[in-house]
């Protein structure tokens, strides 16, 4: 039941397609990732033995009392950033469910937790491949001013993610109990340290056109303007939105969506999504 519900989060019209990018292009490129034994150990000195490991069964406390291993594991994700591969098990992970709120008789009520490979995450760590292509983006103004969440290239490291994204297989675990193996065609895995990075640059563009204000925190977004003035404007903005999210196959729920009204001459005017 879990497993069928979670699987569909995953599933995309066959025959969507992208709009052509358009807009500015950065020439500069990043053109290597520095992966060095001092940064693997200083982000497994780092890691807490709580969490649990991934299907790779390789767990944190393993990790800190092996310090033997550094240099092989170095090695591994060097071989895997030059290749461009990765060993399936890095790529598959363990779903739990957790309620939310409502029927606890109703899958949607419940959210994904992903169990991922450790070693995996290192590599996609702050550290090592996350710092580094936030860095290149804030340093060539790919992320706009106004996304304020997840912030604290050469062809190598687009293979790198292309192979990390693609193949990714998923298993419901409830008291003890697998559910059978589904793949998750798109998306990332929750929880996975790379996912923010890539989310701001997936992004990027939504505020390019829109003449009301907007300001954005991860994944809320929110975009503002005078209504005894503007409305047409800010009515206008919330479509090209909805049709921005609906071009790059991104879902809005309008049970999430909502409407601030500020100050006693506010029109309290109402707007429409997703009719």
């Amino acid at each position: 039941m879990f497993a069928t519900e979670f699987k569909n989060s995953f599933i995309s019209d066959p025959s969507s397609t992208f709009p052509t990018i358009t807009g500015r292009r950065n020439e500069r490129c990043l053109n290597t990732i520095e992966i060095t034994e001092a940064k693997v150990d200083k982000i497994i000195a780092g890691l807490k033995t709580n969490p649990s490991p991934g299907p790779d069964g390789v767990h944190p406390v393993f990790l800190k009392n092996t310090k033997s291993l550094i240099g092989p594991l170095t090695k591994i994700m060097e071989f895997s950033m030059e290749e461009s591969k990765l060993p399936q098990q890095w790529k598959e992970s363990t779903v739990i469910p957790v309620y939310k709120k409502g029927d606890k008789f109703d899958p949607k009520n419940y959210k994904q937790i992903s169990l991922t490979s450790i070693p995996c995450k290192i590599l996609a760590n702050m550290e090592i491949i996350s710092e580094q292509l936030i860095e290149f983006m804030l340093n060539n103004h790919i992320i706009p001013m106004s996304q304020h969440g997840f912030m604290p290239v050469r062809v190598k490291l687009l293979n790198w993610i292309a192979v990390f994204l693609s193949g990714r297989g998923c298993r419901v675990l409830v008291g003890g109990e697998y559910s059978e193996k589904y793949r998750a065609s798109r998306g990332e895995p929750q929880g996975s340290v790379l996912a923010p990075s890539l989310f701001n640059i997936y992004t990027a563009d939504i505020a390019l056109g829109l003449d009301s204000q907007i300001s954005s925190f991860a994944d809320d977004t929110k975009i503002y303007n005078n209504l005894v003035t503007h409305f047409n404007e800010l009515a206008s903005d919330l479509q090209r939105i909805e049709r921005w999210c609906k071009d790059w196959l991104l879902d809005l729920n309008e049970n999430k969506c909502s409407i601030l009204h500020i100050g006693t001459n506010n029109p309290r005017r109402q707007f429409m999504l997703n009719n």
